[in-house]
């Protein structure tokens, strides 16, 4: 169990803005995003390109997720973080893959330490500490995008993943999560990738004042390091 992560959702609250962060003073806003898999596949979506480059990461491929919003949590009552950043990926999950609560009954923290994403929308930059929850799917299931930002989603085989095609940050959560069960031959293929993601979310991450994110092949110290960096998230 990763104490630093869910330490660090403890500390979150919702903003007025609709989104989460520790204050409102934070340069960041919380997602997440899901790791759902079956049988040697995980899911995936592909971002809709949007009209004239509004969203620079349009046309690449991520996991299935997004902002953590106040407004998806159903109760009227104020919700406590950890459960609010649950309901708001399950209803993103349900929108971009068709993925219900029936299908994905457990998700949990995948360990993962902090991975920054910053893209800019419509000129403005924007901050996203994103957090990897993971799922393993007794099935098979279909997927079937109900999302305007959404043009595509699909099982992609662990053995053949378009690494070129991913967007930074979740390329670098799909590379720490499988990196152990990856053949020799795809591990090489994805290298390059990884490594320039890693150095990209790096520069993000060195924005808000946390450490260097780890390749997944750089050993168990600095890994667990940055497991534990959740704690120095303000």
């Amino acid at each position: 169990m990763n104490t630093a992560f869910f330490h660090f959702v403890d500390r979150c609250q919702g903003q007025a803005d609709g989104f989460v962060a520790t204050s409102p003073l934070a340069r960041w806003r919380l997602g997440a995003v899901l790791m759902a898999q079956h049988a040697g596949n995980f899911v995936t979506i592909r971002k809709s390109p949007a009209d004239g480059g509004a969203y620079e990461f349009g046309g690449l491929h991520a996991l299935p997720g997004g902002m953590v919003r106040t407004g998806d949590w159903p109760g009227e009552e104020e919700a406590a973080a950890p459960a609010l950043v649950e309901a708001s990926l399950r209803a993103r999950v349900l929108k971009e893959a068709s993925l219900t609560s029936a299908a994905i009954p457990a998700i949990s923290f995948c360990g993962l330490g902090p991975v920054v994403s910053s893209y800019s929308v419509k000129g403005q930059a924007r901050f996203t500490l994103i957090a990897p929850y993971a799922c393993p799917l007794e099935e098979r299931a279909s997927l079937q995008a109900d999302d305007h930002s959404v043009d595509e989603c699909a099982w992609v085989s662990c053995a053949a993943i378009p690494w070129d095609r991913f967007a930074p940050a979740n390329r670098v959560i799909v590379a720490h999560r499988l990196w152990a069960i990856l053949a020799d031959c795809e591990r090489e293929s994805a290298r390059p990738h990884v490594a320039r993601s890693v150095a990209q979310c790096t520069r993000w991450a060195t924005l808000m004042g946390l450490p260097a994110v780890p390749r997944p092949w750089d050993g168990p110290e600095p890994i667990e390091a940055w497991r534990n960096a959740w704690e120095a998230v303000g």
